[in-house]
C-alpha cells in the first residue's frame, strides 16, 4: 500500500474506475527501463482439452443457479472455464481416472464438474454451508451423478471413516496460516500413503514469508510440492466479492486512494498439486475452536468478519 501511494504521489500511476494504469510519466520511466506491457491472457498451454468441452458446456449449465457466495462463510468460486482447467490439469496428473477425491469446502462445484467425466470411481464433497450440500444432491439426483456430499465443520476431526480412504484431495483454504494449517491437516488424514493433494493460494492475501511457512507446513505433513500454476483460477469480480457492499480492507483502501469500485477480476490463486510421501502426517488432529485469527491476518484484503460464525 505504502509503494503504491508512493508511485502516485510521484506521479507515475493514476487509479480510477478501481484501476491503477501509468500516467504518462509512468509509461516514459517504464520505456527507459525497457518494460513492455504483457497481454494479460493466459499462457496458451491453458487451453480445455477436446474431449472437456462438453464438460464445460454442461457444468455451466448445471452450476447457473448454485447458491450465492455469503461473507459468513468466506465464500468465492472462481470462473466456469478455470473449473474445468482445473480438472484438465488433474487429469493430466494421473488424478482422476479410477481415483477417488475429497473436496473440502465447494463453493467451485467441483463435484459435479468431476462427475460430469464419470472418471473418479468416488466423489465425496465436504462442506459447512448445507445451501452447497443440497445442491449438489439435488443435481446429483436429476442427472444421476456420482455425487456424496456431506455437512462438515473443519474445526471438528475428520470421521474416523473417512481417514486414509481417499487417493486425492481438492479444498480452497482460507488464507491464514492457522486456517490453511487446519484445512490441509484435514485433507492430509483424508489421503492415503502417496496420495496427491490440491489447494489454491493467492499472492494477494499470501506474502511470500507465507508461502514459506506453508511449505514448511507440507514438508512436516511429509507432502512435497510436485506442481505451482501461478494465477491458475480466476474469481469473478462481478459473481463473487461485490466490494462496494462491504466492509473489506480493499474497499477502504480504494476510497482512501479516490477510486471507484473494482471492475476487474483482480482476485486470482495459483494452484498448488501436493504428494504425499509414505504416510501423511496431519498437524492437527483434533478439535479446533474457531477464532478471527483463522479466517484473518494482517494480509487478509477480502475477508470483514469471522466466517463461519
Amino acid at each position: 500500500m505504502a509503494e503504491l501511494r508512493n508511485l502516485i504521489s510521484q506521479g507515475y500511476i493514476r487509479v480510477s474506475g478501481g484501476k491503477a494504469r501509468l500516467t504518462a510519466k509512468g509509461s516514459r520511466y517504464a520505456a527507459e527501463l525497457g518494460l513492455k506491457a504483457l497481454n494479460d491472457e493466459k499462457c496458451v498451454k491453458y487451453m480445455i482439452p477436446s474431449e472437456f468441452v462438453p464438460v464445460l458446456n454442461e457444468y455451466k449449465k448445471l452450476v447457473k443457479s448454485r447458491p450465492n457466495p455469503v461473507e459468513k462463510y468466506d465464500q468465492g468460486y472462481i470462473g466456469d472455464t478455470d473449473a474445468i482447467l482445473r480438472l484438465a490439469f488433474m487429469y493430466e496428473r494421473g488424478d482422476l481416472e479410477g481415483a477417488s477425491v475429497l473436496i473440502l469446502g465447494d463453493d467451485d462445484m467441483m463435484g459435479i464438474a468431476f462427475a460430469l467425466t464419470n472418471l473418479p470411481k468416488r466423489i465425496l464433497v465436504l462442506d459447512i454451508d448445507k445451501r452447497i450440500i443440497e445442491y449438489e444432491k439435488k443435481v446429483a439426483a436429476e442427472k444421476d451423478l456420482r455425487i456424496e456430499a456431506k455437512l462438515y465443520d473443519a474445526s471438528q476431526p475428520l470421521d474416523k471413516s473417512l481417514r486414509g480412504k481417499f487417493d486425492v484431495f481438492l479444498t480452497d483454504p482460507v488464507e491464514t496460516l492457522e486456517g490453511i494449517k487446519v484445512f490441509l491437516s484435514r485433507c492430509a488424514s483424508a489421503i492415503k500413503a502417496n496420495g496427491a493433494g490440491y489447494f489454491g493460494v493467492t499472492h494477494l492475501e499470501a506474502s511470500l514469508k507465507k508461502w514459506l511457512e506453508i511449505e514448511k507446513m507440507l514438508i512436516s505433513m511429509n507432502l512435497v510440492i510436485t506442481d505451482i500454476l501461478r494465477d491458475f483460477s480466476i474469481y469473478p469480480t462481478k459473481d463473487n466479492i461485490g466490494l462496494a457492499a462491504h466492509n473489506y480492507p480493499i474497499t477502504n483502501m480504494l476510497k482512501e486512494l479516490g477510486a471507484g469500485e473494482i471492475d476487474s477480476d483482480f482476485f486470482r490463486s495459483s494452484f498448488f498439486r501436493v504428494e504425499a510421501i509414505d504416510e501423511p502426517k496431519p498437524l492437527i488432529k483434533g478439535k479446533v475452536d474457531i477464532r478471527e485469527a483463522m479466517y484473518k491476518d494482517d494480509e487478509s484484503l477480502v475477508t470483514s468478519k469471522i466466517a463461519g460464525r
